[in-house]
């Protein structure tokens, strides 16, 4: 038995829907209770789950860019194995022969500093700009987090990032501005655009999330994988390519292993 927690605030739009995801009826929820009435409905046999409390449709139905969410609750899903959890609504067993699913799926929950049970792995899925705070905490705090992003035309899994082990996503950006000086002015453009702005195709997202979903599930399993130290840039015409990345000599977060033979000065 796991436990998926969601996160995401922001409101389902009309082009969040998408054939096996978000559908119609999850028009004007916020993203993470969407997100968990799909996972109820797939983990239920196809039933349509019942109607969420009136507080997941406290929002109206917007049809621009929802505003970024709050930094410690930006987009992530929580990927937490092993672990019992309450029920979810629409999850039961109802009548003979039927089973509860294998895996949980909540929306939001407790921050990541306050003393709770901590995740397994946090994948990390933004709609808009990646919120640095919600890296630098994850890192802090060592927990394993992966990355799986998707833009017009391509998509990128990982690094998935073992804080003190392996290089992270400071460690990424560090090295491509060794590599263009102008790198951080691009990522500042980058992370200019409003939620949603960017064109992504249903199916190339849909082959980064199920490459996502096979990384995560094999480091939950204790197996390797090949986006720590590394990405995967994920294409429609399956040309996939890997690159490889290494721990930066500047960045901090090789402080966080206690067992690492580097001495950092602050």
């Amino acid at each position: 038995m796991g436990t998926v927690r969601v996160f995401d605030p922001g409101v389902v739009r009309p082009g969040d829907i998408t054939p096996g995801g978000l559908t119609w009826a999850e028009l004007g929820l916020t993203r993470e209770a969407g997100a968990v009435a799909v996972a109820s409905r797939l983990t239920s046999g196809g039933r349509t789950p019942p109607v969420p409390a009136p507080a997941a449709r406290s929002r109206p139905v917007v049809r621009s860019p929802s505003p970024v969410p709050e930094p410690a609750r930006a987009s992530r899903a929580v990927a937490d194995a092993g672990r019992p959890s309450p029920p979810v609504p629409g999850c039961e067993p109802r009548g003979e022969g039927e089973f509860a699913p294998a895996v949980n799926a909540l929306a939001g929950g407790p921050y990541l500093g306050d003393a709770t049970d901590r995740p397994d792995l946090v994948v990390l899925a933004p709609v808009g700009p990646l919120d640095g705070v919600l890296v630098n905490e994850l890192t802090a705090l060592g927990i394993p987090h992966l990355l799986a992003t998707a833009f017009e035309g391509h998509g990128i899994l990982g690094p998935l990032v073992l804080p003190g082990q392996s290089a992270c996503l400071h460690c990424l950006d560090l090295t491509r501005r060794d590599h263009d000086p102008a790198w951080p002015i691009v990522t500042a453009r980058l992370g200019g655009y409003p939620p949603g702005e960017i064109a992504c195709d249903s199916t190339l997202a849909a082959l980064v999330a199920a490459a996502a979903t096979g990384h995560a599930l094999a480091h939950l399993d204790g197996r390797e994988s090949v986006v720590t130290n590394g990405t995967v840039d994920v294409t429609p015409d399956w040309r996939w390519r890997r690159r490889s990345w290494t721990i930066h000599p500047q960045c901090r977060c090789m402080r966080n292993n206690p067992y690492s033979r580097r001495m950092v000065m602050a």
